[in-house]
């Protein structure tokens, strides 16, 4: 809690006690090495961890989370072919827990492009909320979402209400309520359904802020539901946050999620899971058209205000000089991104993936479809 709301001493401070009391538990060394920056691959903590991964009690959930840790120390140090083989381990350990399948998120994708249709989203436009106030920001994970919403929460008219699970609810609601499975109920949904999901989204946005023009859902997923979310409001804008995907995967590569991202533990299925992701949103930029914006991270950190100026105007809100200083109006953040979004911005992370190209045969393989 005290990282999240950026009180970082106090947290470090409460890790390393964790540390020192509960070697074997793997999870305190990685958000420690979270917060730090290393210069040495022979630091005294690095040395540390390394021993309690030679201890023969170590639980291997435990040793996952050591892997990452010394993964990301290394990365600090440069020592990349090092740092590569302790992020190979811990995925390899996390994967082995997991029975992702590439084909069915195909079939999956496929039967939303076939469910919605521009006749689907014609029929339907009348129906649904007026609504402007929700912002929903996709993208991958690891694609900037977290960054371009504190941006955007440094501007006066701006909340957000976090990562939000409820259009995906809706899906559900309306599921039950229809004739067929999801997605292609859609095509046969009673349209009242679609005004009380939308004003059950509106109340679950607006509950966890004040009065805002805008109040960002933040849930990168959502890319799944972005026509369901046209549906539900036919006028608001919707941003989706993309950045380079070896860059991208890679970042996945190197994390450890909560439950329920399983493809990110193996290169080949970061590589899949891209192209599945980045074929559903062309086929949403086409039926959305300018009701779904497009921000390049790499845009966003090299050139700001070439970016947001038009975002904002899209918006409806305008300039704020606030947004090129968001480091410091930063509150809680429970996402990965919680210390890189207390930094300004900067271009630190772009072309990451060249460190490690060599290792990187798999993800290039199926991210050209091979």
């Amino acid at each position: 809690m005290f990282a999240s709301l950026g009180q970082e001493a106090k947290a470090q401070e409460l890790l390393k006690n964790l540390t020192e009391r509960e070697p074997l538990f793997g999870q305190p060394w990685l958000n420690v090495a979270r917060a730090k920056r290393y210069e040495d691959p022979q630091d005294a903590e690095i040395q540390k961890m390394r021993a309690v991964l030679r201890r023969k009690q170590l639980q291997p959930s435990q040793a996952a989370y050591l892997h990452f840790a010394l993964g990301k120390a290394l990365d600090d140090c440069r020592a990349y072919d090092d740092a590569f083989a302790h992020y190979q381990k811990a995925n390899a350990i996390c994967r082995d827990q997991l029975a992702f399948d590439s084909k069915a998120l195909e079939t999956h994708v496929d039967r939303l492009i076939d469910a919605f249709t521009p006749e689907v989203m014609s029929h339907l436009k009348e129906r649904g909320s007026l609504s402007t106030t929700p912002l929903m920001i996709v993208g991958m994970p690891r694609s900037g979402t977290t960054l371009l919403e504190q941006v955007l929460c440094a501007h006066p008219d701006v909340e957000t209400a976090g990562e939000l699970r409820t259009l995906a609810q809706s899906a559900r609601r309306l599921t039950e309520a229809g004739e067929k499975p999801w997605p292609e109920c859609i095509t046969k949904i009673a349209p009242d359904l679609l005004d009380d999901q939308a004003q059950a989204y509106l109340d679950a946005l607006t509950a966890r802020t004040g009065p805002a023009q805008k109040v960002i859902d933040k849930m990168p997923q959502n890319f799944m539901h972005l026509g369901l979310a046209a549906l539900l409001f036919p006028k608001a804008i919707f941003v989706h946050c993309v950045r380079d995907p070896m860059d991208t995967c890679l970042s996945n590569f190197f994390q450890v999620f909560p439950a329920g991202i399983d493809f990110a533990y193996d290169l080949a299925d970061l590589g899949h899971y891209f192209r599945s992701y980045q074929r559903l949103m062309t086929h949403w930029q086409a039926l959305l058209g300018v009701q779904l914006v497009t921000v390049s991270y790499e845009e966003l950190v090299s050139e700001p205000q070439k970016v947001l100026r038009p975002l904002l105007e899209a918006l409806g809100l305008n300039w704020s000089d606030a947004c090129l200083s968001h480091q410091e109006t930063v509150g809680r953040v429970d996402t990965l991104s919680l210390y890189q979004v207390r930094k300004p911005l900067n271009t630190g992370s772009t072309e990451r993936w060249r460190n490690y190209e060599k290792h990187l045969a798999p993800l290039r393989a199926a991210l050209a479809g091979e």
